[in-house]
């Protein structure tokens, strides 16, 4: 039974060797080339042997590791992926070679030409293979399209991108909350002061969230919104100024205001009005309150209710 079972197993690697052999061996085209320029001077030199192109370019290094490009190889693989090029004939090779400018590798995967090996000959494949260039890789760019055209690693021409790159998570951004309790059927009226000299500019996170936990931008600008300013120049000072005013209905007893970080900057007002019309004077923060903190939660205890200064 063993003996059954290796030879079988025998029979099942040879046949999939015979299949890779039969489909060919990917193998680099110009493997360790220098530059376009080296490569146009082996097509030169190898046209003036065999003006057909089909002269390997390299026989050393064909037989060292599989690179056995010929002139036709590149012709070919540059006419197919790249029309643009506008290559007439093969005599048009060496100095469109000459022509291309080293840039930085491109993000993504791109389909990159191989020859397929097997025994003494080779086939150009253009479309079988795609990788993404390796890091510090050097590509060579056309000039005039700017499209990639041969990977330095392995020399090979370069077609068309397969997997674009995947665009970068921007990071999370952090947001500052501040959450109390007020009366429902009230508004929340609130405003951000002048110490910083500038208005709190429009960003994500300036939001109020909603009873069911989604968060909605703050209610249009309101002259009115803050009837207790003297409440802040009396204990602040007289320069004191609110120039960013808002109102919004009170829907839910826990409420959370959200700012963008330029609060830390800044004098944040908060003063409430209950469902009769009576008014709080105010809870304020100033910039040494906040002390980076992203959520600060304003005690009942500090709500005045009542007359307040005018």
């Amino acid at each position: 039974m063993k003996t059954i079972v290796r030879i079988l197993l025998a029979l099942a690697f040879a046949a999939l060797a015979s299949a890779a052999y039969a489909a060919g061996t990917g193998m680099p085209l110009m493997k360790g080339f220098k530059s376009p320029t080296e490569l146009a001077g082996f097509i030169e030199k190898s046209m003036k042997i065999d003006p057909t192109g089909s002269k390997v370019l390299d026989p050393a290094r064909c037989k060292k590791n599989g690179s056995c490009a010929t002139a036709q190889d590149y012709f070919k693989g540059i006419k197919i992926a790249h029309p643009s090029a506008e290559l007439g004939d093969m005599a048009e090779l060496p100095r469109y070679l000459r022509s291309l400018v080293k840039k930085p590798a491109p993000a993504g995967e791109w389909q990159v030409s191989r020859l397929l090996v097997k025994g003494d000959t080779h086939r150009y494949d253009a479309v079988g293979w795609h990788r993404a260039f390796f890091k510090g890789e050097d590509v060579w760019f056309d000039v005039n399209t700017g499209e990639p055209i041969l990977a330095g690693e392995c020399g090979n021409v370069v077609g068309k991108l397969v997997t674009p790159p995947r665009a970068p998570v921007p990071p999370q951004k952090k947001c500052v909350e501040h959450t109390f309790s007020a009366p429902v059927g009230g508004y929340v009226r609130w405003g951000i002061g002048t110490l910083a000299g500038r208005s709190l500019l429009a960003d994500e996170c300036n939001a109020q969230r909603q009873g069911d936990g989604s968060w909605v931008s703050w209610y249009g600008e309101c002259d009115i919104c803050i009837p207790a300013i003297g409440y802040i120049r009396e204990t602040i000072g007289g320069s004191a100024q609110v120039f960013q005013k808002f109102l919004y209905p009170v829907k839910q007893t826990k409420q959370t205001l959200r700012f963008s970080t330029e609060v830390w900057a800044n004098l944040v007002y908060i003063c409430l009005e209950d469902a009769s019309g009576k008014q709080s004077c105010g809870v304020y923060m100033r910039p040494q309150d906040w002390k980076g903190q992203y959520r600060v939660g304003i005690p009942d205890a500090m709500w005045v209710w009542g007359d307040c200064p005018k």
